[in-house]
């Protein structure tokens, strides 16, 4: 795009009304529904007279030197609560309690004279902190906040400064539309539109739009622009392009924290012509701007839209953005709809219409509304499930640190996520779907239609639309279902890269991914969706062992599925840095005073100790990352840190020999044995104990995120095949069919599914679904980690169930389709593979190894299909490419 500017607009609304003193600034915390700030000054003799002036889009607290002040239209006299020497101003402020807006500031200060003639303003700005009041859920304010004595009981990290802007952050966040007119004299043979922004940017032409869904997306380490043909959308003569801005990840971080910067756009249309000529429409400042119909926008928050703005009619001028950086193509999937849905029952809560969808998924609804009245007012609540007390569940969108606030009766009832608002200009039928925000919902409730007014819903399930990329079926119906629910979770929360959940947070939780990596590529084709995401994508958590560990194990499983060695050379600086940090390069043999919040977060047991947890990831770290410098011919570096991983692993087993910190918890059994810290002997012992816990846990899960996802391969690798079934055919709580026993179609946060009353949990995250891996890679036995990367050799070892009668998995390689399925034949089973040709293979069945190679199979093999009729659908027709090798009672 060397032509295109980047562009943005001035302030096309005026300010929000202040009439308090000059020079104070809007400010706000952001992250919070309630907002503490604080504010120390020192006044060097007494006051004469003090008047204090603050307003807020809500409900405001003040307090001077721990006195609480009763304001009376937006001021108040002070002049009696300011003494000489130190003061302290501190204020409560909440965020909206009207469903008009969801976004809130507040400004002021306090005027002081005093008797010696000086004049003192104490304003609002970036000086002023933030006070971290409650932890996650906790909701409770300190006592004495308001005074000094606060730091006594305060962590030092729960003071920030607060950010501060020159306009009402709804001002300078506000949606709009950019647009220019073209003239077509001939009809191009190509046409393309290429465009990207801080921020979203969704495109019309001639007033139609273009498919897409939620881009540019969340890559932070470059900017990414998409391109797509347009030509079946022009016209000959005049033509028009609008461009509505969002605000995207640009403005909106975890949690929810709110940001004010101003989106910008850059794009162009490139004309083609048959003879070879090109012409090129692109961004500059002879576009025009206008205000758009959505008047507020969040990820998180929701939208805000007036339908009877009109946004056609240009009321502000486009100037240049100062903005100077590379732009990449974007190389992966884009989101878009992958399913539409219609509701499975409509009913009524007593105030509204409620659309039940049927199962939890991540997207947005679209509405149509009949009959309406300008300027009638639609509230659009999400839900994702229903309490035991049959009350829509509220806290999944509520805020995370005062959820109490956005229940009724709170003063922030409305600074709820997923809340979108709708004014009606009127009309027969009106369509609204929102286009810059998505949330995770089953149900959708529309409030405000008058009586026997009629309304329709409509899911959109929305997604990266990545290629689907292994088949599992098997006569166990309860697989099928825990494979469709990883399935299903996984698909909700892929949104430029993979968030935790769809609802309450759609934050990028590198723990998360890294323990979900396995089951994700046997999901989906991930080669440039998540190497794109590791490269730049935004991740929480950096710093935290089991958590930034995501940086060195997904590129290095990325590689085992594909074979591809860009990531891992990408990624290499960043990995030798993340070493370097944890004190590899300073001579550390384990970790010292490690950073380890979380360990083996939501166990259903012990957690691990958090110098074992980190001292294990220490471990693996310096193992994987001395295979990817010998991968990529860093031969030097390959030697040392094979070195070091020896001596760390020998420094592991020192600590940890009989130690009951590890030989007590099994969630630590679990990790040593999955990263390989002992030899065979001792391991055997750890694996024996193991078996042990399980049994007398009545096959219970009684581990974490981060052991679940291990405990089954670790089991089936030492010969507890047994255990490892009746721990996954478990269905009491603790366990993964108890979820799904819930009513749950996607794994939940939470081990109790979809009854543990009202939560904060969310219904649709896909960390606890990890190991249903073991269903590809166990009973369908096609062993990654023992394959050649990118399964150009590939190893299969499968596990039988006696309890299962028939199972078969197949995914899809760069050489074609790999299918491995077994069938019980009496006391035995009965073994097929198929392998493309290009590719070679191991079997093991029973300790003894057999090398297979297409090219040098007959087709005798696909006779025995015939034996196994529903197999034959599952099998390339073509067997000029597969070879099928057969193996009667394999066991």
């Amino acid at each position: 795009m060397l032509k295109a500017k980047w562009i943005t607009r001035d302030i096309i609304e005026p300010d929000m009304p202040y009439g308090g003193p000059a020079g104070a600034k809007w400010v706000w915390a952001w992250e919070y529904c309630r907002v503490h700030a604080k504010k120390e000054f020192i006044c060097d003799s007494a006051a004469e007279y003090a008047k204090a002036y603050f307003v807020c889009d809500n409900y405001i607290d003040l307090y001077i030197n721990g006195q609480e002040v009763t304001l009376s239209g937006n001021s108040a006299e002070v002049t009696g609560l300011i003494k000489k020497g130190k003061n302290i101003i501190a204020v409560r402020a909440y965020q909206t309690d009207k469903p008009e807006r969801f976004l809130s500031a507040f400004r002021g200060g306090i005027t002081i004279k005093t008797i010696a003639g000086d004049t003192i303003e104490i304003l609002t700005d970036s000086s002023w902190k933030q006070l971290r009041l409650s932890d996650f859920g906790q909701g409770k304010e300190i006592d004495n906040w308001q005074t000094e004595n606060v730091g006594e009981s305060a962590r030092e990290e729960r003071f920030e400064h607060l950010k501060e802007f020159s306009h009402h952050p709804s001002v300078l966040r506000r949606s709009s539309v950019f647009s220019k007119s073209f003239t077509v004299d001939k009809m191009p043979e190509k046409a393309v539109l290429r465009g990207s922004a801080y921020g979203l940017w969704q495109p019309y032409i001639n007033g139609k739009t273009v498919n897409l869904r939620l881009m540019p997306g969340t890559m932070e380490k470059r900017k990414e622009f998409q391109e797509f043909s347009i030509l079946d959308l022009l016209k000959s003569g005049e033509n028009q392009i609008r461009v509505i801005l969002g605000n995207g990840w640009y403005n909106c971080e975890c949690f929810g924290i709110l940001d004010a910067k101003k989106p910008c756009f850059i794009g162009e249309i490139e004309l083609i012509y048959s003879d070879g000529s090109t012409e090129v429409i692109a961004t500059d400042e002879s576009w025009k701007v206008s205000p758009s119909k959505i008047y507020e926008d969040d990820l998180q928050y929701g939208e805000r839209v007036d339908a009877r703005i009109d946004d056609t009619v240009s009321s502000g001028n486009t100037i240049l953005a100062n903005i100077d950086v590379p732009l990449v193509k974007q190389d992966y999937p884009m989101m878009g709809i992958s399913e539409h849905l219609f509701p499975e029952r409509v009913s009524s809560d007593g105030e509204g219409i409620v659309f039940d969808f049927g199962y939890n998924f991540a997207g947005r609804a679209k509405f149509k509304f009949y009959n309406t009245v300008p300027g009638q007012k639609f509230v659009i609540r999400y839900y994702e499930f229903i309490n035991s007390d049959g009350r829509y569940n509220l806290h999944t969108y509520s805020d995370v640190f005062y959820p109490c606030e956005s229940d009724k009766g709170g003063r922030a009832r409305y600074a709820v996520k997923n809340l979108d608002f709708y004014i009606a200009k009127g009309a027969e039928c009106e369509e609204y779907e929102p286009i810059f925000t998505y949330t995770g919902l089953r149900y959708a409730i529309v409030y405000g239609l008058a009586e026997n007014q009629k309304c329709d819903a409509e899911g959109l399930v929305i997604n990266a639309l990545l290629k689907d990329n292994a088949v599992l079926s098997t006569s166990c119906g309860f697989i099928e279902k825990l494979w469709d629910m990883a399935y299903k979770t996984w698909k909700g929360n892929i949104f430029s890269g993979p968030t935790d959940c769809p609802s309450r947070e759609k934050n990028y939780w590198n723990g998360d991914m890294l323990l979900f990596a396995h089951a994700a590529c046997w999901c989906t084709d991930n080669s440039d969706f998540l190497a794109r995401w590791t490269e730049y994508g935004r991740k929480i958590e950096y710093g935290v062992y089991g958590w930034e560990d995501e940086e060195y194990i997904l590129p290095w499983v990325l590689y085992e599925f594909y074979g591809e060695t860009e990531v891992l050379e990408n990624k290499y600086d960043t990995i030798v840095n993340l070493m370097k940090n944890r004190g590899v390069f300073r001579g550390d043999v384990l970790p010292v005073n490690p950073h380890s919040p979380y360990c083996d977060h939501l166990t259903c047991g012990k957690n691990i100790d958090k110098q074992l947890f980190s001292d294990a990831y220490y471990c693996l770290m310096l193992n994987i990352t001395s295979k990817i410098s010998d991968v990529i011919g860093k031969i030097n570096d390959h030697t040392d840190f094979e070195a070091r991983y020896n001596e760390s692993r020998a420094a592991f087993q020192k600590r940890y020999v009989d130690n009951p910190l590890l030989c007590d918890n099994p969630a630590s059994i679990v990790l040593a044995l999955a990263f390989g810290l002992f030899d065979e002997e001792y391991a055997l012992k750890l694996a024996e104990r193991l078996d042990w816990f399980v049994r007398e846990n009545d096959y219970k899960l009684i581990t974490g995120f981060h052991s679940t996802r291990y405990i089954l391969d670790v089991l089936c690798d030492y010969g507890y095949v047994s255990t490892a079934w009746k721990l996954v055919s478990q269905t009491e709580y603790p366990s993964w069919l108890y979820i799904a026993d819930t009513g749950s179609a996607t794994y939940t946060e939470g081990w109790e599914g979809m009854n543990i009353g009202e939560t904060m949990l969310s219904m649709n995250h896909f960390t606890p679904g990890a190991f249903t891996s073991w269903f590809f890679e166990y009973l369908g036995g096609i062993r990654i980690t023992k394959s050649s990367p990118g399964l150009e050799h590939v190893y299969l070892e499968p596990v039988f169930i006696d309890d299962i009668e028939c199972y078969s998995v197949e995914t899809n390689t760069k050489y074609g389709k790999i299918i491995s399925s077994w069938h019980k034949n009496g006391s035995g089973f009965d073994y097929i593979v198929a392998i493309p040709k290009g590719m070679t293979a191991t079997v093991n069945i029973g300790g003894i190894a057999k090398e297979l190679a297409a090219e040098d199979c007959g087709e005798t093999g696909i006779s025995m299909l015939d034996k196994y009729p529903e197999l034959k659908a599952m099998y390339n027709p073509d067997v000029g490419n597969t070879r099928v090798f057969y193996f009667e009672n394999a066991r």
